[in-house]
């Protein structure tokens, strides 16, 4: 209905008479001053104005297009030094994530690996048989907990005892004492000694 009321009706008709809408003194002088400024323009000054603002549009212009081309020179060195890009400016986001991935592998496994280590010598196993057969069987998994490690390395343990560490041989026989100088003999090892010290 207020459509219908629009298209009927021309609103502006009613809102001359609010003393709100209307400009006061003031206003209406500022504008004719306005309106003298710009009639009194010197077409010259524009154009020197118009000529400096061009100026140093071209400006700013060209230092952010230099500014551009630095910011992808950056980006092209930083590819290449991480190995994302090749000398072409191609990059390679496969080979860049593929790389990833590899260096976590590889991460995950050293720290497997240091876990491994801990536990083999709290079990007592071999550390270099015990980790290429664990690895080979698969029962080593990266993100294994020392316990779970452990626990999988004692059930190994019992199967194939032979993987336990070799126990360092113990001494076998007696101590080697000097002979004590008895009865004025000379023993003719404390002799060369005795000559050794001169």
């Amino acid at each position: 209905m207020l459509d219908a009321l629009r298209h009927n009706f021309n609103l502006q008709l009613f809102a001359e008479g609010d003393p709100g809408d209307q400009p006061s003194g003031s206003e209406e002088k500022q504008e004719a001053a306005d309106g003298k400024e710009q009639a009194g323009l010197d077409p010259e000054a524009l154009r020197k104005e118009l000529e400096a603002v061009r100026k140093e549009a071209a400006k700013y212009r060209t230092e952010r297009k230099a500014l551009a081309e630095e910011i992808e020179a950056l980006k092209k060195n930083l590819g290449k030094a991480l190995g994302f890009e090749d000398d072409k400016g191609k990059a390679d986001v496969n080979a860049a994530l593929e790389k990833i991935q590899q260096l976590q592998n590889e991460i995950q496994t050293e720290r497997l690996q240091n876990i491994f280590n801990k536990a083999a010598i709290s079990v007592g196993a071999d550390i270099e048989l015990t980790w290429a057969f664990l690895k080979g069987t698969g029962k080593l998994v990266p993100g294994m907990t020392q316990k779970e490690v452990e626990e999988v390395l004692k059930e190994t343990l019992e199967a194939y005892p032979k993987l336990k560490a070799e126990e360092t041989p113990k001494k076998s026989g007696g101590a080697f004492t000097q002979p004590k100088d008895k009865g004025g003999k000379v023993d003719m090892n404390v002799a060369i000694r005795k000559m050794a010290r001169r």
